[in-house]
């Protein structure tokens, strides 16, 4: 150990240690003591060993530098990094981010808070704005039914409340990350800190900006109308399918109550039917056994008699056991019931019990030929019939309440509204009134208020007749529309109801003359009004106090009008408005042509 001991000494001292330092003390106390123990260990192997060959020739290609010797391959590696530097690129970088740090942390906080706050306060100050908006919208649009609309009341305030809070944590949590980044980064590269500080400023103006939109062009502008219908719409409705849950349960229970009346109806029948007809049927096959040995000779008999015997006493055990399994498939086939319910209605799913007892006492596998049991029961034919035609009844009005069944005769009154708004416009002139173009559409909202209709004789509530064409849809067999419409159908019976009253017995609303009252009230209101409609309106004493209807007059202007503006936010009118404002009304002609459909 002494011997140790020294060449340890000699080692901190040839190093250049100062041992009066601890840290440097301790340090190169662990680095000498610990190589030293090494290289004797190393040298104790070799001697030990006898590997003096094999440690000398490490020695010498050490020595050569050769690349595949531990100092060989480390000097190869020092000179290729000091040729190219780019591997200490990663290296500096991440040592220099790291530095950064320092300061850039407690600069990046500086910011964070602030602007949280900022966009605390404009969500804050725009709550009322979006939800007054979202309120209204969720009420009034057409989009939603009324139980999305029922339940975005109860919703949207809970909504609103919770919004800000989420807004204020999403705001703290990214804000403090970003600045920290941004801070860190500049500084890192070299330039100033605050660099990116500009996002404060235009973060919370865009945010700001992103509320604006909301209730503005993004959502507001197309949503937010008086008469709740977007622009374009093409009669989307979103909702809950109550009614379909409803139908689908209450479905489910009427196929419970069958199928608790028709098993037992079904397994009582099926064992009466049956049980009545073993007798017989003992007596059928029995004699069909008989018939069956007759044809055979008497060789066979006497060679087969034993088998014989024994079939005349299996016969009754036969019959039993068939009676007993065609009891149990007959009562299994109530199963069906629910099926037939389904498939033809309510009063085929109470006769279905009786239409399969009389099924099941139509199987003859006694060879009874037509013996029933049950001859009270109807005659199959008579049934199938009427079950025909229910089928019948129940695919024409598939067929007639699909899509675009729906669909195609909801477009044959928009093409019959857009021919009577050319058509309208057309006549003015002739009756004194000359509408102005940008009036076509409030001009015909008269014939849309069907005053024709209500002077039609045969015409009855809730009948239109189309003039144009002289078409009479009927109310009463009218078949479903889509709901484009459908909403606005009914608009017009409204308008319909309010021309319709009378005075003295006699429709004066719906006359010719008031008629051309109300268009000219309606038209009169626009931007462009021409001066036959303007001698019109002063000839008639349009506006002034004390005149006939004047109160009725107005009612029903207020409606026209409402109807006119939605008409003019749904597709179906937008496709065709086109051919409305571009027809040549002066010549009477060129402009675009609209097709009539006589489908509806």
């Amino acid at each position: 150990m002494p011997l140790f001991r020294s060449i340890f000494e000699s080692g901190r001292v040839f190093i250049g240690a100062d041992p009066a330092h601890p840290l440097v003390g301790r340090c190169d106390d662990a680095v000498s003591y610990d190589g030293t123990l090494y290289y004797i260990s190393k040298a104790t192997k070799m001697f030990f060993l006898h590997q003096y060959k094999k440690n000398f020739s490490k020695v010498q290609s050490n020595v050569k530098l050769d690349k595949d010797s531990n100092l060989g391959s480390y000097i190869t590696g020092c000179q290729e990094f000091m040729k190219d530097d780019t591997q200490s690129y990663p290296t500096i970088y991440a040592l220099k981010g790291i530095c950064a740090l320092v300061p850039g942390v407690p600069l990046g906080i500086l910011p964070f808070i602030p602007f949280s706050i900022g966009v605390a306060l404009i969500t804050i100050y725009r709550l009322p704005v979006n939800f007054y908006k979202t309120m209204k919208i969720a009420m009034f649009t057409v989009v939603l039914k009324w139980d999305l609309k029922l339940a975005a009341f109860f919703m949207l305030p809970f909504a609103h409340i919770v919004f800000p809070l989420v807004v204020v944590v999403t705001a703290l949590i990214g804000s403090f990350f970003y600045f920290v980044f941004a801070t860190t980064t500049s500084i890192a590269m070299g330039k100033s800190p605050f660099e990116k500080w500009d996002k404060f400023k235009t973060g919370l103006e865009e945010y700001y900006r992103a509320h604006q939109e909301f209730v503005g062009k993004h959502f507001g502008d197309r949503y937010d109308h008086p008469t709740g219908i977007p622009s374009g719409w093409q009669g989307e409705s979103y909702g809950i399918p109550i009614q379909k849950i409803l139908k689908w349960q209450w479905d489910f229970l009427v196929c419970c109550f069958l199928l608790l009346i028709g098993f037992p109806i079904c397994l009582s029948g099926a064992a009466v039917i049956f049980g009545v007809k073993l007798i017989p049927g003992v007596v059928s096959w029995s004699m069909l056994l008989c018939k069956h040995i007759a044809r055979k000779s008497t060789t066979e008999i006497l060679g087969c008699w034993a088998f014989y015997l024994v079939g005349f006493f299996l016969v009754p055990v036969g019959a039993l056991l068939a009676v007993i399994i065609a009891t149990a498939i007959g009562s299994l086939t109530s199963f069906t019931i629910p099926g037939i319910y389904l498939a033809e209605g309510y009063a085929a799913g109470f006769y279905a019990p009786f239409h399969l007892l009389y099924e099941m006492d139509g199987w003859n596998f006694f060879d009874l030929d037509d013996f029933r049991v049950l001859v009270c029961l109807p005659d199959e034919g008579d049934e199938e019939e009427r079950r025909q035609n229910r089928r019948n009844n129940a695919s024409d009005n598939n067929r007639t309440n699909t899509y675009e069944a729906r669909r195609k005769f909801s477009e044959a009154y928009w093409d019959r509204f857009a021919s009577q708004c050319i058509r309208s416009t057309s006549e003015s002139p002739r009756q004194g009134l000359d509408f102005p173009r940008g009036c076509a559409v409030h001009g015909t909202v008269r014939h849309a208020s069907r005053k024709d209709t209500v002077q039609d004789v045969d015409t009855e509530k809730d009948d239109i007749l189309w003039k144009i064409d002289g078409t009479l849809c009927k109310g009463k067999n009218r078949p479903p529309l889509e709901n484009v419409a459908a909403f606005f159908l009914p608009k017009v019976m409204e308008a319909k109801r309010l021309l319709s009253k009378k005075t003295d017995k006699r429709a004066v609303l719906s006359e010719t003359s008031n008629a051309n009252i109300l268009a000219a009230m309606i038209c009169s209101n626009t931007d462009e009004t021409t001066d036959g409609l303007k001698a019109f309106i002063n000839a008639q004493k349009i506006g002034e106090k004390g005149q006939p209807n004047e109160t009725a007059n107005r009612h029903i202007r207020a409606k026209l009008v409402e109807l006119s503006l939605a008409i003019l936010r749904v597709k179906p009118f937008q496709d065709r408005m086109i051919s409305i404002f571009e027809y040549s009304y002066t010549s009477g002609g060129g402009g675009a042509g609209v097709t009539l459909d006589d489908d509806a």
